[in-house]
């Protein structure tokens, strides 16, 4: 079984926009002193991928056609937009700009971690995001209907 870490992280970006991960999020995502991580923009926040992750990703995508405009672009919009990143020493790793724009990172943000994913929100967006999926969860019949069906 796979060591998964759990639940919010509030954390701060520092001047530089670098990102320290939570203890228990980097024992998972870089065990080791110098590792890679894949950074990529969707939907409103920055997904988080070990580069081993990202590699089945870029296999899958791999299979999709040049000429097929939907798929064109996805892979402008996902795939080529994203970035390796190097987690340092003590656990910090350097959000590039374009990402931190995109995802409207500024200062206070919320890692998330959750079956085996890790997303970065801005709070604020994230605050907005979680009130729409908590309400949407409730008008589609609450928890019971999404996880009830799979037994």
């Amino acid at each position: 079984m796979k060591k998964r870490v759990r639940g919010p992280h509030h954390v701060t970006l520092d001047e530089k926009g670098r990102l320290a991960l939570p203890a228990k999020l980097k024992e998972v995502l870089a065990p080791e002193e110098d590792t890679t991580l894949v950074l990529a923009w969707f939907r409103g926040a920055i997904k988080l991928y070990t580069l081993a992750q990202w590699e089945e990703i870029e296999d899958q995508a791999a299979d999709l056609s040049q000429f097929d405009l939907a798929h064109q672009d996805f892979l402008y919009s996902f795939m080529a937009n994203a970035s390796e990143v190097k987690v340092d020493k003590l656990g910090r790793m350097l959000v590039p700009q374009y990402l931190r724009e995109r995802a409207g990172l500024v200062r206070d943000v919320v890692i998330l971690t959750y079956l085996g994913r890790v997303e970065i929100w801005d709070r604020i967006r994230w605050q907005e995001r979680e009130r729409d999926a908590t309400k949407g969860t409730d008008d589609a019949g609450g928890p019971a209907n999404f996880l009830a069906a799979r037994r």
